[in-house]
């Protein structure tokens, strides 16, 4: 068996240590998301048509459709760039890990 739940992915700067990173973390989880994941990247992204290469955080959440906009709205409010990387997608996820994401 399985449901669907929602994946929410945005990055921050390279700069921020693990408690800055932990502590948006946090926000989101306060918001309503089950799981939060982060890992290093390299980016490569235009900005005012210049090329940039950064190193990143990837922030990736797990929640339910019903806390996804509370949860948008939290990294929104908390996050340090002008314009910050905001994704949403469904996943199907086993029914076991999808109650909990529901519970």
């Amino acid at each position: 068996m399985t449901a669907e739940v929602m994946r929410v992915q945005t990055t921050l700067p390279s700069d921020w240590i693990e408690a800055f990173v932990g502590e948006f973390k946090l926000n989101l989880l306060d918001a309503g998301a089950s799981c939060v994941e982060h890992e290093a990247i390299q980016s490569m992204y235009k900005w005012e048509g210049k090329v940039q290469s950064e190193r990143e955080w990837r922030i990736v959440t797990t929640t339910n459709a019903l806390h996804l906009e509370a949860v948008i709205e939290a990294i929104v409010e908390h996050h340090p760039y002008e314009v910050p990387q905001l994704l949403t997608w469904p996943v199907t996820a086993h029914s076991s890990y999808a109650q909990w994401i529901h519970s």
